[in-house]
């Protein structure tokens, strides 16, 4: 049975390996003031899925599913299991989104104060040391590091192969048995609607630190030396927004980027971190012709 189960999960593996070569430095575009409190106070927020930019984000993969349904309509296995691909695990989901691009100008204009802010560089293995590999992230409560899959063809054919692995699991064990695996195809669904992303901001090379939240996810969480806090809430324009602090220590900064628009000088930012005890710390200008 185990064998079988993680066969469901092949479709997630050939993902991981479309992925490719991991950046080994991830950034994280943000104003001059939420930079300051960054280094001050040593901490990200993880905000939820339903405030983000992307109205539509962590619900893409609806769309992928309703296309799923009808190109299989037809088949008279998409009949026997189609009712365990119309549900996925509902949890409420936080984010704290990075690009792989250093110095990209789509970014600085949407999320660093329209390049008046600075994009902090962060050191990929030390985000990958959270969690598990994604593979094995779909246990509740763990957090995670991953890349976000823009391209909708691969989108589709991994809706499609697990699909396959449904069915074949069906044919051995029984369609009545498959009941006995829903929810590890309901955690395989939910995965996938985090990291399935509208292909029209391929351009943001986002990779997402990601905490999924259950009604027995206890906080404070510690990992390593890192910190995930109990929920809080932030104003925003018209509302609140629940949120969770990840707290990091003096290591976490690797590279600051002073927004094209910024005129800060570069020595000041650097006493300014060095004050704040965040050492070895590269900072550079950047070179996006935008004023």
């Amino acid at each position: 049975m185990e064998r079988e189960l993680f066969k469901l999960r092949e479709p997630l593996q050939k993902l991981q390996a479309h992925s490719g070569e991991e950046p080994e430095v991830v950034y994280y575009y943000c104003s001059t003031s939420t930079f300051i409190n960054i280094v001050k106070k040593r901490e990200l927020w993880l905000t939820s899925t339903v405030d983000m930019n992307d109205s539509l984000d962590s619900q893409w993969i609806k769309g992928i599913l309703e296309q799923f349904h009808k190109d299989f309509a037809h088949s008279a296995d998409y009949q026997k299991v189609s009712t365990y691909f119309s549900r996925y695990i509902s949890s409420e989901c936080f984010l704290c989104c990075f690009s792989a691009g250093r110095d990209l100008l789509s970014q600085w204009r949407a999320y660093a104060d329209d390049g008046k802010g600075f994009a902090i560089g962060v050191d990929t293995s030390a985000l990958k040391q959270l969690g598990r590999s994604r593979i094995d992230c779909l246990d509740e409560g763990i957090i995670e590091f991953a890349p976000v899959v823009y391209d909708q063809e691969l989108q589709k054919k991994t809706i499609e192969e697990i699909y396959a692995k449904v069915c074949d699991y069906g044919k051995k064990f029984g369609i009545k048995n498959i009941k006995g695996i829903q929810d590890q195809i309901a955690l395989i669904l939910r995965y996938l609607s985090i990291i399935f992303k509208n292909h029209a901001f391929l351009e943001e090379q986002e990779w997402r630190l990601v905490q999924r939240e259950y009604q027995d996810t206890c906080y404070p969480m510690a990992i390593n030396n890192y910190l995930i806090t109990e929920r809080d809430y932030r104003a925003t324009n018209n509302a609140i927004s629940p949120f969770h602090k990840f707290l990091f220590d003096e290591n976490f900064i690797k590279e600051v980027v002073i927004g094209p628009k910024n005129t800060s000088k570069r020595y000041r930012v650097e006493d300014f971190l060095c004050d704040n005890k965040h050492s070895e710390v590269f900072v550079s200008q950047s070179s996006a012709s935008y004023r």
